[in-house]
């Protein structure tokens, strides 16, 4: 597992670098899911804190494919089901929630945690993160600590363009 400390996000595929915007995920369509829109997972850093708790040690560098927003209202994102990040630069990206990610033993697995006990952890307090899909991306699209963070309450125009 790699943590970056800022990463590309590309509209319609993922984070550059990442297995899955290579289209070779285990979930990915090469291996047989069609329609795939899980470029990657987001969690709220409340959340993430309150699982290394029950875990007793950080676990934020084993999850997945993840983007660990501090201060991340969840509630009304999954409302919502839109958000935007702007980036330093100016430019922003735009996530769109495609699903839920139920708690598994994969994270531990790669991670080199008891797997049972990590799924457990998160089962136990209703935590698994929220799958999502970067369907625009502008600027340069570096997204990096620090960027603002914001849920888009209304209908959005088509998004069906990638940069």
């Amino acid at each position: 597992m790699k943590v970056l400390t800022q990463a590309r996000f590309i509209a319609g595929h993922g984070i550059e670098g990442d297995r899955y915007a290579a289209g070779k995920g285990s979930f990915s369509e090469a291996h047989g899911r069609k329609g795939v829109k899980d470029h990657l997972t987001i969690y709220s850093l409340s959340d993430v804190l309150k699982i290394n708790a029950l875990m007793g040690r950080d676990v934020s560098t084993i999850l997945r494919r993840n983007l660990i927003i501090e201060d991340f209202p969840m509630r009304a994102f999954l409302e919502a089901k839109l958000a935007k990040i702007t980036t330093q630069d100016g430019g922003f990206v735009i996530l769109k929630w495609s699903s839920d990610c139920s708690p598994c033993t994969r994270p531990g697995k790669t991670g080199g945690v008891d797997a049972d006990k990590l799924q457990q952890a998160m089962y136990d307090y209703g935590f698994g993160g929220e799958r999502v899909a970067i369907v625009r991306a502008v600027g340069s699209r570096i997204v990096r600590p620090g960027d603002k963070v914001e849920i888009i309450e209304d209908n959005l125009p088509n998004f069906s363009r990638r940069r």
